[in-house]
């Protein structure tokens, strides 16, 4: 299955379990992107996919910050909300 984006797998997972139920053999996703969330990965690696993306989160915040789009200093911040975005929204 080819995906653009993998956050919390929510929406692969829901494509992933439509084309088993047409009897489809999903061997994993190809991605565009990942955040690399917990969530994702663990809903993914529950339903037996396996990933393999372009690119992902932590690539993207590293060239962020060689490109100067981002400081050091906002790295910390950055990583720390992919380690659980869900916090961030209150």
């Amino acid at each position: 299955m080819i995906e653009d984006l993998i956050s919390t797998g929510g929406s692969s997972i829901t494509a992933v379990e439509a084309l088993r139920e047409a009897g489809c053999d999903v061997l994993g996703i190809a991605a565009i992107f990942t955040y690399g969330l917990e969530k994702g990965k663990t809903l993914l690696g529950a339903a037996n996919v396996e990933v393999a993306a372009l690119t992902n989160y932590e690539t993207l915040i590293e060239v962020a910050l060689d490109e100067g789009y981002v400081t050091e200093g906002d790295m910390a911040t950055l990583k720390e909300w992919n380690k659980d975005p869900e916090k961030w929204n209150k």
